[in-house]
């Protein structure tokens, strides 16, 4: 599971300036030292709270977060795990 500054950087890429930040990470993962932390934090019933509070914007940052929590975009992994000076991999 990628950690928040992995989180914090891919959202920043894909909502820019939208990007909520590290702080809306911490809101994201209430409990991530849990055992079961993806099955507390990471319901359906958790994104519309999310939503609810948020907005719109709250709701994208869920879905990056879960994306990248699951893998669904395996190769941000690699690109976002390391310190990296300059430009990100790929472009």
């Amino acid at each position: 599971m990628p950690d928040r500054r992995t989180h914090v950087r891919a959202s920043k890429e894909i909502l820019g300036e939208l990007s909520m930040g590290e702080w809306f990470q911490r809101v994201l993962d209430r409990n991530p030292q849990h055992p079961f932390h993806r099955v507390v934090d990471h319901t359906w019933e958790r994104m519309q709270e999310v939503y609810r509070m948020y907005g719109e914007v709250g709701y994208a940052e869920f879905l990056v977060h879960i994306a990248l929590d699951y893998g669904l975009i395996p190769e941000w992994n690699r690109r976002y795990s390391k310190k990296r000076k300059g430009k990100v991999r790929g472009r």
